[in-house]
């Protein structure tokens, strides 16, 4: 048992992790691969050809399929996050925008009897913005 493993972003660091040899694993099939981790304080892809040349003389016949690291997760999941972000920013002003439509088009006689007594942009501005934020009501 070990802690202070993480193997995403989204992980407890304190969880905790098990590892079991290779050979002693429960069933042999589930586990037809194996990950090898290495932490490092350098840049990761700098690395990685001494880990191989490690891997190839601790055992010449262990295939090396992938070499990953494991720095991008983090911005894969800021990604995913703004564009979500910006999905609700984009439906709240379709919303915004249609709640603003239908009561402009339910005061449009208001609206105009305002303007005709003299109304500026401004005053039927306030009016709409005003309306629509302040009040639940929208008939």
């Amino acid at each position: 048992m070990v802690g202070n493993v993480k193997q995403h972003a989204m992980q407890d660091e304190s969880a905790l992790t098990m590892y079991l040899p290779y050979l002693q694993a429960p069933s042999p099939e589930f586990f037809s691969f194996m990950t090898f981790l290495v932490r490092t304080s350098n840049d990761p892809a700098n690395l990685t050809s001494t880990v191989r040349e490690s891997i190839k003389n601790l055992d010449n016949e262990v295939p090396i399929s992938s070499v990953a690291t494991l720095a991008s997760e983090p911005r894969f999941n800021a990604v995913v996050v703004s564009l979500f972000g910006i999905q609700a920013l984009l439906l709240a002003t379709i919303g915004i925008h249609g709640i603003l439509s239908y009561w402009v088009t339910l005061r449009t006689h208001e609206i105009g009897i305002r303007t005709a007594i003299g109304a500026t942009q401004t005053d039927i501005l306030k009016l709409v913005v005003g309306r629509v934020c302040f009040s639940w009501e929208l008939a």
